[in-house]
């Protein structure tokens, strides 16, 4: 797999973290399972 394919994925998944646990803040994060 080529570094920068992954570097995509990586970012991009960075980027759904990110809009996930902007909520978090109060309380809930969907990403603790």
């Amino acid at each position: 797999m080529e570094k920068n394919d992954l570097n995509e994925k990586l970012s991009e998944h960075l980027s759904v973290i990110n809009k996930c646990s902007i909520p978090s803040k109060q309380g809930t994060h969907p990403i603790s399972n």
